[in-house]
Formats: structure tokens, sequence, C-alpha cells
């Protein structure tokens, strides 16, 4: 208790607080005291066995807090016995037990030991936590907003983790402008996520290129946002079912890979608002590919580098590729002429993909660049991904899961 008022007494008088989860996070002293009240109040309203608080007082102030409040009641305090700690505490050692409970959850190294901490004490025996996201404070800092939120993480389904970041070393809620950007960071996102990005966030078991590319795309519109699984993948166009989006998280979870994979989709959302995209994936999305690459141009292109042109399906492969690399769609959603449309086909196409030449993919790339021209796209390289060195040692499988497709067809400008 010495040590709590040695540590409240130095906040007033530095006039900031940088102790514990602070030290990253320096907060005015009076956003300290607004922490210490909002925990003071959980702890001694939502502790269900005040016999959990017994580390942090002596014996006999805990056996004093314990004691029954005598039948007079102060004329001001209607609610006392019905809400606890909605005023200020009646007794000294009520407000002692309640602060230095607060400053051992305040003291710990990060938001997510803290929250840990937190739920430890409020917890019941079935794990049940009595709080709810949607509830508010005043005059708390961020810090405590990020603890709070760290607490109810575990109970939180994969989307509401993406939606308020529980992942990040400071959780936080949506603010008011999260829609906006939300709509912006759609349009620098393909409908897949980029390969080498989803070579890097992909576990190496049970996750085929063609499900967990567009489900990466539509948890990156997750992070930050308001919105569920089913508006981001109609913003991106993505042909995955409903149900997709809290499947997969669960399974990602029981894992071990959610995690990582939530981590790297952070700092991938905060580079794509912070630095943006030089492709307008939107505008790619919607142009009209019927006439990408005509018979005439791909026998002409083969031709002029001595490439076997082979039948209307090697002509068919080349097109879908194409239109894949251009419109970050899946080639499933070309147009009719030449998607492929069965499982045997996109496997075939997959295998034409690798034997692809550089010679073949230069003659490609420059039909392709003349196609975007034609659609008056001239400002836009014809594929870019963003740099993968932006976030390191995550927890999932680094290597290509099966089906993936091989990053050199892809390829970044």
């Amino acid at each position: 208790m010495i040590a709590a008022q040695n540590l409240i007494e130095k906040a007033i008088s530095s006039g900031q607080a940088g102790f514990g989860i602070y030290q990253d996070h320096p907060q005015p002293s009076l956003a300290l005291f607004g922490d210490f009240r909002a925990l003071a109040c959980i702890l001694l309203r939502r502790v269900p066995d005040t016999g959990r608080l017994a580390g942090f007082v002596p014996p006999e102030i805990l056996a004093l807090h314990q004691q029954p409040l005598p039948e007079k009641r102060r004329s001001f305090d209607p609610v006392e016995e019905t809400r606890p700690a909605r005023l200020a505490p009646r007794r000294a050692a009520a407000a002692a037990l309640a602060t230095s409970a607060a400053l051992h959850i305040l003291q710990q190294s990060d938001v997510h030991a803290a929250g840990a901490t937190l739920r430890d004490l409020i917890s019941d025996t079935d794990g049940s936590i009595p709080l709810k996201v949607g509830l508010r404070w005043a005059h708390t800092s961020p810090v405590f907003d990020a603890i709070h939120l760290a607490t109810l993480a575990p109970r939180l389904g994969g989307p509401d983790q993406l939606h308020y970041r529980t992942a990040h070393q400071l959780p936080r809620k949506p603010d008011r402008s999260a829609a906006t950007r939300v709509a912006e960071r759609a349009r620098r996102t393909p409908t897949q996520l980029w390969p080498a990005w989803s070579a890097r966030l992909s576990p190496l078991d049970g996750a085929l290129s063609r499900t967990i590319r567009p489900a990466l795309s539509c948890y990156l519109l997750l992070v930050g946002g308001t919105g569920d699984f089913t508006t981001t993948a109609r913003l991106l166009h993505a042909p995955v079912e409903d149900r997709l989006g809290s499947h997969m998280t669960v399974r990602l979870t029981k894992r071990g890979h959610f995690l990582g994979i939530s981590l790297g989709l952070l700092a991938l959302a905060d580079y794509l608002d912070q630095e943006g995209s030089p492709i307008d994936y939107t505008r790619r999305r919607t142009v009209d590919y019927r006439d990408l690459l005509p018979l005439d141009t791909w026998t002409q292109l083969c031709r002029d580098i001595d490439f076997e042109a082979g039948g209307v399906r090697r002509h068919q492969f080349a097109r879908a590729l194409l239109f894949e690399q251009l419109s970050g769609l899946p080639p499933t959603l070309a147009p009719a002429a030449y998607a492929p449309s069965t499982t045997e086909l996109r496997t075939m196409l997959r295998t034409f993909e690798t034997g692809l030449t550089p010679a073949l993919m230069s003659q490609l790339e420059e039909h392709a660049a003349e196609f975007l021209n034609q659609q008056g796209i001239r400002d836009e390289p014809l594929s870019w991904q963003p740099p993968t060195d932006i976030v390191c040692d995550l927890k999932v499988a680094r290597l290509r899961p099966a089906g993936h497709r091989p990053q050199h067809a892809a390829p970044a400008h």
C-alpha cells in the first residue's frame, strides 16, 4: 500500500505515469488516475471471491474490508449496496485493497500480461468474464482500453480479434474513420492476397491456395474495421462462403497459427494504410477481360520465341494466368471462355504455369501492358506486392502450402 501511495505521489509530482505498462506508452497523471479508478471499480464489483485479492494487503486489512457495513448509510449514497464501487469506498481498507490490486495489474510488463492478470482475478469458475467489449469508462487512457480488450481477447472470435487488433501491443477499438479507411484499403488489396504474403501467412497443412488466399484478403479488411466477413468478401468480389470466415479462424486458432497470421495482417494493414499501393485493384476488378490475349496474338508471340503454342487448352491457360495476374481475382472468375471451371483444369493450369519460360513470361507481360494501356490504365505496374520484410519471426509455417502458386509466376515490380 505504501508502494502504491509512493507511485501515485510520484505521478502527481512528475505529471505523468511511466512505470509498468506505461513505459512504452507514457500517460498524463490525470489519465493514470482514471485508469486506477476504472480498475478499482472492476475489482470491487467483479471479483467473485475477495479471497483472490488476499495477496495485495495484510490479512487484517482484508478482514476489515470483508466485514459487513454498518446499517447507517450516507444520505447521498442510495445505490452503494446494490452497485458496489459506484462511489468512493466508505472504508479506507476497501480503497487500499482496490488500489493495491489495480497497481499489481498496471505494473505488468505489457498490456497483454496485464489483461491476463485481470482475467484471472475476475473470471468465474466456468471461465466466463463479466466484461463486455462495449463497456465505456470516463477519463481513462488508451492503455486502459488496451488492457480491457486484452482481457477479453481469448473469448473473442477471430473476426473480432482482428476488429480490435488484439494481437497488437496496444489493442484498440475501431474509430469513427474505420469504414472510410477499410474502403480505401479494399482498393489497395487484391481479391487473392499477394503470392509472397500468402506463402508467408499460410500454414503448411490444410490450407489450399484457392481457399486461403481470398480468405486472407478478407481478413485484411477486418483489421481495425467494423464490417463482417461477408461484407469484406463483397467488397473484394471474393468467391468464398459466408461461414468460411469464422470456420477458418477457429481451425487456425486450434492449430496455433492465428496469432502469427494476425500479427502479419496487422503489419500489412498498417503498411497499406500509410504507404498505399501503386495499383487500384477496385478498378482492375471491373475491367472487361474478354478480349485479353486473342488467339492470333498468342500464336504470334509463341512463334516469335519459338515456343510451342499447342492447342486451345494451352491458349486458355495462358489467358487465365494473365487474368489472374492483372485482376488480382482467382482464375475461376475469368470470362467463361477460358476460366478453369473444374478441379482437373485448375490442376492442369498450375502445371502449365510451372513450365513457363522467362522468354514467354516476357512476351506475356508485354501484351499485358498493352492490354492495360488499351483500357486506359497507363500509370500502374502490371503487378506489385508489399515488401515482406515489414514482419519477421511470425509463428506460422513458412513453407509453400499444397497447391500454392509459385512466386515467379506473379513477378513483383
